[in-house]
């Protein structure tokens, strides 16, 4: 089977079959990257904001252990929610590929199982990623589309970490996967950048809501949506790249623990000589 058309168009169908489920894997992980970051700059900034307030003098007057650990904490505070929500989402959105129900019970159960190789994935892709991106923004999609089947290459196959992570580099580099990557990541940015700005625009003629709720709403709602979208888009992409019809890897791997895969029949005894 080739790779298959109308991408985007499968892609919603599989959100609005189960919108819920998987606005309840995004939102709460949203929060918890709020929560994280908030402690980061509570921890490493705020002893330092009497620095004039100013960023670069803020830097100047932290030590070099504060600044790494602000960088490690940082980047684990994005990186590992984002992995996360990522991994409920291909999770769901496989399950749907393969016909089968999936119970957010099952999908709890998938991102805490995918705890240690998210911690993972934020050191290698993730610190890969965000250096990169410091290098004219471009470098970093370019990075990003390389490992961007890693997602599903673990969650469906079931590989470990750094099994994933080859996994993920060989499918981008071939069929095409890596261009059409690249361009669901551009795109999903885009429609982050553009809601965050509808966002800050609509703001002012809100005045009865709070500002510190509306700036969170300016930045969770683009997110999440955008996580939702381009991990559905990429669940569907590994499979096409795969040329899979029919997820067994699915069934045997991600599902083992609920929907166990059908026997296989018995082989008759060879004869006895």
């Amino acid at each position: 089977m080739g790779i298959q058309p109308s991408l985007w168009g499968r892609t919603f169908r599989t959100f609005f079959a189960s919108p819920g489920l998987y606005l309840a894997v995004a939102i709460p992980l949203f929060i918890l990257m709020a929560v994280l970051l908030n402690v980061v700059v509570a921890v490493f900034i705020a002893p330092h904001s009497s620095a004039e307030g100013h960023p670069a003098a803020i830097w100047k007057a932290m030590s070099g252990a504060s600044k790494a650990g602000f960088m490690f904490s940082f980047i684990f505070s994005i990186w590992v929610p984002t992995f996360l929500a990522a991994c409920g989402i291909t999770f769901i959105a496989a399950g749907q590929y393969g016909n089968r129900v999936v119970t957010a019970g099952q999908t709890a159960a998938a991102i805490i199982r995918f705890v240690p190789a998210a911690l993972i994935f934020s050191l290698v892709p993730g610190m890969l990623i965000s250096m990169a991106s410091t290098f004219l923004i471009l470098p970093g999609f370019l990075v990003a589309a390389a490992f961007s089947l890693l997602i599903a290459a673990k969650t469906v196959e079931g590989k470990g970490p750094f099994a994933s992570i080859g996994r993920s580099l060989s499918l981008a580099s071939s069929g095409g996967a890596f261009l059409r990557a690249l361009g669901l990541l551009l795109t999903c940015s885009v429609l982050v950048v553009a809601g965050e700005i509808a966002g800050y625009i609509i703001a002012p003629f809100l005045p009865m809501v709070p500002r510190p709720v509306t700036i969170m709403a300016c930045l969770a709602i683009p997110w999440t949506q955008a996580i939702i979208i381009l991990n559905i888009n990429l669940t569907l992409l590994y499979f096409d790249a795969t040329n899979k019809s029919v997820p067994a890897a699915v069934a045997a791997v991600a599902f083992s623990s609920s929907t166990p895969p059908p026997p296989k029949p018995q082989l008759p005894s060879p004869p006895q000589g």
